[in-house]
């Protein structure tokens, strides 16, 4: 331990390392903070001093060393881990950014009871980290401590953070039961707020549309209200018109047709509106139309099985035997490689279409190879 008048002298040293960096006098620094370690190795101002005063002289390796002595020395101090932070921000090294999240949590933790203004500014900082680094659960959990300091939940800033959890799960390819809950009530509590309402309107769309469990019906329910709110946004219209291309054409209603048609004036080039009119062309056995627009559509959606197969049936109705078994085997190609939730009876459809097509045809091996496939259509 330093004597009395070694420890006066250590202040001092202390205090010029301190002028020395608030003049930019950071080789000053060091030496004054070397003098300090000769006689106390673990002094921890000192320490931290030649953290700052290294990361200024571009030495990033004694920068991060002289803090993590100084962490080691007292991990309950916040200057050093501070500093580390301040020194991790600045450097925009990808490899530091995960240590950068780990600094974050012990200065949550040091925070947390000492001031809780510096406790949320760090656990913001901490969730976005972890968010771009792919810890989604971890930034979650950040976001929902931060909600549950806040006054309300419908507080700015709480609405804030929901806003985050629901991008940052939004990105997450399969959510467990928990995360699907929780976006659902964070779409809720957003879409309440009206903040960016037409953004999350449309995420919260295809968040339900993901979710295998939630109804077509519900789906559609949602695009209709959204469609109301912002008539003149095509998201709403191409994922109704999606649900709607499923109904077999004989089933469509005067709500269908609305969207294709509203789709169509708001986005003449949209491969969903093309289809749904020729869908609805082919309910009215206007074949020759329907032909044209579903072939239009196909153009700019190649995989969409059920295209294939409606466009089949309006080249049957042509009697254009041949490209409608060209047209059902694309479609049967689509519908192998694509998860169709419906993939058994519109293969059969396919297949049926196909047959119906050689069989029409009228050539006796045509009408032998219609048999065949209508067996597997069975």
């Amino acid at each position: 331990m330093a004597s009395g008048g070694s420890s006066k002298e250590i202040k001092q040293l202390l205090k010029n390392a301190r002028e020395a960096i608030r003049s930019k006098e950071y080789k000053e620094a060091l030496k004054h903070c070397k003098a300090v370690l000769k006689q106390d190795k673990t002094n921890y101002n000192a320490l931290v001093f030649v953290g700052v005063a290294a990361a200024e002289l571009d030495q990033p390796d004694q920068a991060v060393a002289a803090y993590r002595k100084a962490i080691e020395t007292d991990q309950q101090q916040l200057l050093a881990w501070q500093g580390l932070a301040g020194f991790y921000e600045k450097s925009g090294n990808p490899d530091h950014r995960p240590e950068l999240a780990g600094v974050y949590s012990q200065l949550r933790e040091l925070f947390q009871s000492k001031d809780p203004k510096k406790w949320r500014e760090v656990s913001e900082k901490l969730a976005r980290l972890q968010d771009e680094l792919g810890d989604t659960e971890q930034a979650v959990q950040v976001l929902k401590s931060l909600i549950q300091s806040e006054e309300s939940e419908d507080a700015p800033a709480s609405v804030r953070h929901w806003i985050q959890i629901a991008d940052a799960l939004a990105k997450v390819p399969a959510l467990v039961e928990e995360y699907i809950m929780l976006l659902e009530r964070a779409y809720k509590i957003i879409l309440e707020s009206g903040e960016d309402r037409q953004q999350h309107f449309g995420n919260y769309i295809k968040f339900l549309s993901k979710c295998n469990d939630v109804s077509d019906d519900r789906v559609r329910t949602e695009c209709l209200r959204m469609h109301e709110l912002f008539p003149s946004d095509t998201y709403p219209l191409t994922i109704l018109a999606g649900i709607y291309l499923k109904c077999k054409p004989e089933c469509l209603d005067e709500v269908a047709e609305s969207v294709y048609t509203k789709l169509h004036s708001l986005d003449e080039t949209s491969s969903s509106a093309f289809l749904g009119i020729g869908q609805t062309s082919l309910a009215r056995r206007n074949y020759l139309l329907a032909r044209d627009k579903l072939q239009e559509g196909l153009n700019g959606s190649r995989n969409n099985v059920h295209g294939w197969l409606y466009l089949a049936m309006a080249q049957l109705g042509l009697h254009d035997n041949r490209a409608a078994v060209e047209s059902s085997k694309e479609g049967l190609k689509v519908l192998t490689v694509s998860k169709q939730l419906a993939a058994s009876q519109l293969k059969r459809a396919l297949l049926t279409v196909q047959a119906d097509a050689l069989l029409d045809a009228g050539t006796r091996s045509q009408a032998q190879k219609a048999l065949q496939i209508y067996q597997k259509a069975k």
